[in-house]
């Protein structure tokens, strides 16, 4: 089961850096989630992990005032037992550990409710967030 976010290509969205005084604009690329086990109200869950822009943004944002050419993919897997969804690392392709723990920090602060007429929520699915340095088009 594919998540899908209502944007054809996942949702992008620009980072406007204000740390480090000259760090570059960064995007954050929300892909698709693909439940692996159990079950899941996907439109529900979907509202859930867009929430999570903001957050992605800010974490992004000091990344960049760390390290200028900080980019990558996070892999990470969820599991959603009840009303908490747990966040794990799988793969840091951004070799920052201070984005990748921000980033844990913000899905562990998802706030989950119930959803009428569906089961508790019970699942493990596997998630990328893409974090990359906004180029213009001649490419600098």
């Amino acid at each position: 089961m594919r998540l899908s976010y209502g944007m054809p290509a996942g949702l992008a969205l620009v980072v406007l850096a204000a740390c480090g005084g000259g760090a570059p604009p960064g995007v954050v690329v929300l892909h698709d989630a693909v439940v692996t086990e159990g079950t899941v109200n996907a439109e529900y869950l979907s509202e859930r992990l867009n929430a999570l822009s903001a957050p992605f943004e800010a974490c992004y944002s000091r990344a960049l005032g760390r390290n200028r050419e900080a980019e990558g993919t996070l892999e990470l897997e969820l599991t959603g037992r009840g009303a908490v969804i747990t966040p794990q690392v799988v793969a840091n392709g951004t070799g920052d550990d201070s984005l990748a723990a921000c980033v844990t920090r913000a899905v562990e602060g998802i706030a989950l409710g119930e959803t009428t007429g569906e089961p508790p929520l019970d699942f493990t699915a596997s998630w990328e967030v893409e974090f990359r340095i906004g180029r213009r088009s001649d490419g600098s």
